[in-house]
């Protein structure tokens, strides 16, 4: 004998059964909602943050003496060194580069084995700060880019101070002005061993500190760029 099934229909009352879809729709935007919800209960642990790299240590030089070695160690590390009968012609292209990017506000000098490049003291730093002002940004930019293209280069980058307040202050002001300078380069692209830093305080003035005038141009900061050349070597190893 076959079984028996029986079938039961639900009659609900004509509103309910009308806004049945409606509900129907609700409840599974419910279950999709809740289908997001972690099972645990917890919020998930955030990602962990990248390994964070120091920033690669400057030269520094306290004397001459130094500055000659850094200039012998860069040209031996870079293992292209401008040969002797060259330099001048590279420092000529470097300077009527330069002249050509900054037409005023930045002194340009070329001297017979480097260029000197002199950065004006108003707009440069606050008072009494090693914090590089905005405002010399676009400055160090553009050196950057152009010794990213002629990389035979050492930058000696120097800071100056006025007599004004205690000496020894001044000293590593001017020294942290430098490596303020010389860290933005780095960060621009310049490899930390064609940098080299140093402070002179107050003992290099250009000009009379008794006038404003005098002390704001002793306030300064000069790049000086060395061209890495084949006689540099052979001085590290004499």
């Amino acid at each position: 004998m076959a079984p028996i099934t029986t079938h039961r229909t639900l009659c609900l009352p004509a509103p309910i059964a009308r806004s049945t879809p409606f509900i129907a729709a609700a409840l599974l935007l419910a279950v999709a909602g809740c289908s997001q919800i972690p099972s645990s209960g917890n919020p998930a642990p955030p990602p962990p943050a990248p390994p964070q790299t120091a920033a690669p240590a400057l030269n520094q030089a306290n004397s001459d003496a130094e500055v000659e070695n850094q200039l012998a160690l860069a040209t031996s590390r870079h293992g292209n060194a401008l040969p002797a009968d060259s330099v001048g012609y590279y420092l000529d292209v470097q300077a009527a580069r330069l002249q050509s990017i900054y037409p005023g506000g930045v002194q340009i000098q070329r001297q017979p084995d480097h260029i000197r490049l002199t950065l004006p003291d108003g707009g440069s730093f606050d008072t009494g700060s090693s914090r590089l002002d905005p405002g010399i940004h676009g400055t160090l930019d553009a050196l950057a880019a152009l010794l990213r293209e002629y990389d035979q280069s050492l930058v000696l980058i120097a800071g100056h101070s006025d007599n004004q307040g205690d000496a020894g202050f001044n000293l590593q002001l001017s020294r942290e002005r430098a490596m303020a300078v010389g860290r933005y380069l780095n960060q621009r692209g310049i490899e930390s061993g064609r940098i080299v830093v140093r402070g002179f305080g107050d003992s290099r003035p250009v000009a009379d500190n008794a006038t404003p005038e005098g002390r704001s141009a002793n306030r300064r900061i000069e790049l000086e760029l060395w061209p890495l050349t084949a006689p540099a070597v052979a001085a590290s190893t004499s």
